[in-house]
Formats: structure tokens, sequence, C-alpha cells
């Protein structure tokens, strides 16, 4: 028959198990909440400020820092929607397009808070940054559908050395493209 030290000491071994349990079901949870929060699946008009970077690898979104805090890190061809909160018209097709992200081809959204008394436009642009320096850069404002997306960056892919075999992945999304 088991004393009532070895009873309590059973217990207590039961509770301090269940306790470490439960830490260890809380720890994970607020890891997979604070991965969410740093990677999203897509990004639209609920998407709240900040700037997002297309990770191809794995097929989601990065949120990097605060709008207006982005620079480019490395060599490649930087495509990057700017929009405003609430609204982004452009971001589906961009979303679209970034799927076919390859070979040095870097595409980010940055949303800014929306300014009152002020309509949003959306702004793209685009910029071929190689050997650490900014090679080409151009900018368009409004709204653009798929066609003109992948037109546009196509024809950057041609002219930006830190860019290998884009053009095909560009062409697999949107083959209606010009170039």
């Amino acid at each position: 028959m088991e004393s009532e030290d070895d009873v309590l000491r059973r217990m207590l071994r039961r509770m301090i198990e269940m306790a470490s349990r439960s830490q260890a079901v809380a720890r994970g949870a607020e890891a997979d909440a604070s991965l969410s929060r740093e990677y999203l699946s897509a990004v639209g008009p609920e998407t709240p400020p900040g700037y997002y970077q297309y990770l191809a690898d794995r097929r989601a979104w990065r949120r990097g820092g605060d709008p207006g805090s982005w620079r480019p890190s490395s060599n490649g061809l930087y495509v990057v929607l700017h929009e405003a909160a609430g609204y982004c018209r452009s971001c589906r097709d961009f979303v679209d397009l970034a799927s076919g992200a390859s070979g040095g081809l870097i595409f980010v959204v940055e949303i800014s808070a929306p300014e009152p008394d002020r309509r949003p436009q959306s702004r793209l642009s685009i910029s071929c940054v190689h050997e650490g320096e900014v090679l080409e850069e151009r900018s368009y404002r409004g709204t653009m559908g798929l066609p003109e997306l992948s037109s546009l960056v196509l024809r950057f892919v041609r002219i930006c050395p830190s860019v290998d075999a884009a053009a095909a992945s560009i062409r697999a999304v949107c083959p209606c493209s010009e170039y």
C-alpha cells in the first residue's frame, strides 16, 4: 500500500508534467502566431501598412518593415507596387505575376496608410540593381492589368544583368505579355 507521501509525490509529478506540456503547447501556438504575422499567403486591400517581399521559395509574402523603410538589399530586378491601405487595386495581378518570380526577380508591395483628403493612386517602380549600383530605375503611375505589368517586367528583364532567365517564368504566368 502506498504511503501518503508517495501519493503526494505522484500527484506532484503529474501536475509538473501537465504544466510543462501546457507550456510547450502555448509556446508552439505563440510561435505559429508570430509566423502567421510575418508571412502572408497573399496581399490585398485588407493588408496592414508595411512593406512585403515575395519569397518564391516559401510561396509567401514576408513583412519586412514599415512603409518607406524598404531598400534594395541585394542584386536583382526589383518590382515594387506602392499602394494605400484599403485600396490595392493592382494587387491581384501583381500577386499573380510574383508567383513567377525567379532568377533575381524580386517583388515587393509597399502599403502606406491612407491620407485623408487625398485620392490614393497606385505607383509601380522597377529598379535594376547590379553590383550594388542602381543601373536603371523607372516609375509608373496608375493601375495596370496583368498584360501591362508583365510587359514592363519583361522589358526590364532583358536589360538587367542581375536577372537570370526570369522571362520564361513570367511568360508562364502571362503569355499575353508583349515581350
